[in-house]
């Protein structure tokens, strides 16, 4: 504790010094104004007005050292009669410091020329002690002026601020004859404080600590012996400070301890009780509650496992419901694929016998036409989950196509760009005619202008293979086409459109066999045509 106290010490003094120090040097360079100026030195010499240009001089000079305005230092510049030729506080500070002119001069007068430090007699409150000196002409060396700095207490005050921080502690700063100039409060018997200082100094000798038993403190001698530095404080009240310390020392330790205490608490309190809250709702998700959800309170490691927890009960909950609609979608299509497959040879074998009736009576037309149904009966009867390839998809298409151009008279004409790699490509079944026959139902039938054109290509784009189905028939407004892109987005179980059902089956089977990423698109523009597009993985069996 000592230790730290006579630290604290030697850096108050030394910031006395350094106020004391400035000073000094300031006024130094400021006294070197009139030395360089024979106008200015006459000035003063006849007791004249100052010149404005002795004035701006002066001005200039108080600029340089710059202890005029930041500071609130008071530069003062006297003539031979005592008058104050310049000074760069208002009036009424001049006047303060021009009553104690007589007793600056005779202190100065006493060094020669040299620095005199003297305090204010009375106890000034403003001002703390005055730095003067002569000022001389050249080269008769007569004396002209005085010039003085005066330091106004704020700066000391500043300088020993720290003083505060020692329970007791005093800092006092004498003159070179040892009367006190400032002491940081007022002091109570200054006959105390001259013994203390006389056995400082000869403890110390210097710059140094002592120690008389009843105080501790710190002694230290300014340039040239010009001024002295005293700062103590009594044994007593550093020990009270001390014991007043460790009070508090215990006191804090008790308060952190309580308050770790508290925040540990507090912090597994918000920790654990989310956790909790988690695994609750986990056993009713277990118990078939799939409806609970956890509320995020933050954005930390725990609010993020919430999220997560929601976020999967959201992704099981869709995939259960998923899984719902697939099952019944299944369900359903097994009875409409048994339903479709009543009796399907007594069918196909009474097409036949049709089929050789028309023949018997030379009508081969009919005896085709009836061969291609045949045709596509068979095709169609088997399960609906049979994979196929495109060149079986193909000769399908072209028996159905061959079964419209008998209804119309003017044809459909369709046109096939596979390469032969693709031919084998397998897909599923029914997937190109139901777009063909949209198209010629909805596009195609009503195009009377002009030559009615379907025209398929099979293409590979790295590991997507696309089907693409164009007509040129009346096409369609962007209304009607937004509307269309809907009911294929519908799901089967939710479809009310009872239009453009293959289209909506063609992209739903897709996408259940394929998945979501996959199935129908459509573009199509008014008199000029429709394009329908199917995206599917290229899987290489």
């Amino acid at each position: 504790m000592e230790k730290t106290t006579n630290a604290l010490f030697v850096q108050i003094s030394t910031s006395i010094k350094t106020v004391m120090d400035n000073t000094v040097n300031n006024l130094n360079a400021l006294a070197k104004a009139p030395l360089y100026s024979t106008q200015l030195q006459e000035e003063l010499n006849r007791n004249q007005i100052l010149s404005s240009e002795s004035i701006a001089k002066m001005q200039y000079s108080s600029d340089i050292v710059g202890t005029t305005d930041n500071l609130h230092h008071v530069i003062a510049l006297y003539n031979r009669s005592g008058n104050i030729a310049y000074s760069s506080a208002v009036m009424s500070m001049a006047y303060v410091v021009r009553q104690y002119y007589d007793m600056w001069y005779k202190a100065a007068e006493k060094e020669n020329g040299g620095i005199c430090i003297t305090g204010f007699p009375g106890g000034e409150k403003q001002l703390v002690c005055t730095v003067s000196r002569l000022v001389k002409s050249i080269p008769q060396m007569d004396t002209v002026g005085l010039i003085s700095i005066s330091v106004p207490r704020s700066v000391f005050d500043e300088a020993c601020a720290q003083i505060q921080n020692v329970n007791g502690g005093v800092a006092v700063v004498f003159d070179a004859e040892s009367n006190v100039i400032y002491s940081s409060r007022v002091l109570d018997m200054e006959d105390t404080v001259q013994q203390l200082r006389q056995t400082a100094q000869r403890q110390s000798g210097g710059d140094a600590g002592f120690d008389t038993g009843d105080y501790i403190g710190y002694y230290s001698k300014g340039n040239a012996g010009e001024y002295s530095i005293l700062i103590y404080t009594t044994r007593e009240e550093l020990l009270a400070n001390q014991q007043q310390t460790r009070r508090l020392m215990t006191a804090l330790e008790l308060l952190v301890g309580v308050l770790t205490v508290l925040i540990i608490l507090l912090v597994t309190s918000n920790t654990t009780k989310p956790l909790r809250k988690i695994a609750q709702l986990m056993v009713r998700v277990q118990k078939g509650d799939w409806l609970v959800r956890f509320n995020p309170r933050y954005n930390d490691e725990i609010g993020i496992l919430g999220r997560n927890f929601n976020q999967m009960l959201d992704r099981m909950n869709e995939m259960t419901e998923q899984l719902i609609t697939i099952s019944t979608h299944k369900k359903q299509t097994e009875i409409d694929a048994l339903q479709g497959q009543i009796n399907p040879h007594f069918m196909y074998n009474t097409l036949e016998s049709f089929r050789m009736m028309a023949v018997e009576k030379d009508d081969f037309e009919l005896a085709d036409l009836l061969c291609s149904f045949g045709k596509m009966l068979r095709y169609n009867i088997t399960t609906m989950n049979e994979m196929t390839t495109i060149r079986q998809e193909i000769e399908y298409l072209n028996q159905y196509i061959k079964i419209q151009n008998t209804r119309y008279t003017l044809r459909f004409s369709i046109e096939y760009d596979v390469p032969d790699e693709m031919m084998e490509f397998q897909v599923i079944k029914l997937l190109i005619q139901p777009i063909v026959e949209n198209a010629i139902f909805h596009g195609l039938e009503m195009q009377l202008n002009r030559e009615r054109k379907i025209s398929i290509a099979v293409y590979r784009r790295q590991a997507l293979c696309f089907i693409d189905i164009c007509d040129n028939g009346i096409g369609m407004s962007p209304e009607k086409l937004e509307n269309i892109r809907a009911v294929i987005r519908m799901r089967y179980s939710e479809a009310k459109e009872t239009t453009h059902i293959g289209l909506r089956n063609v992209n739903e089977r897709t996408r259940l066999y394929y998945g979501e990423e996959y199935g129908l698109s459509v573009d199509s523009k008014e008199n000029e045509g429709t394009l329908v597009r199917i995206t599917l993985p290229y899987q290489q069996e």
